[in-house]
């Protein structure tokens, strides 16, 4: 995990990598606090550099669920485009997913 601290020191967000044959998918969270108010845009970037510079020859991945809009939209203005749809389990039950690849790997 790579945590990400504002200039207070205080957790903004985190991400990691999980590397699975030419695919590295990363899972990322937002301290909610920091949700909507225009940051998403400079962790994506940074998510974005980090993964260029450890992975030169794979593909970036991520899953979002479907119905949130705000982080689908953030993500389609890094350069991610909608690849999959599917249902999965979670532990609060069945939800649906898109995955979403970095079109610039494409």
């Amino acid at each position: 995990f790579t945590a990400v601290l504002n200039e207070e020191n205080i957790l903004f967000a985190y991400f990691r990598f999980i590397v699975s044959g030419d695919t590295v998918t990363v899972g990322l969270g937002v301290n909610p606090q920091y949700c909507g108010k225009g940051n998403g845009a400079k962790l994506m970037e940074l998510i974005i550099d980090q993964f260029k510079a450890r992975y030169t020859d794979k593909t970036l991945e991520l899953e979002v669920r479907d119905f949130n809009q705000r982080a689908i939209q953030c993500y389609t203005h890094a350069g991610f485009q909608v690849i999959d749809s599917y249902l999965k389990d979670t532990p609060t039950g069945k939800d649906n997913f898109l995955r979403m690849r970095y079109a610039a790997n494409t």
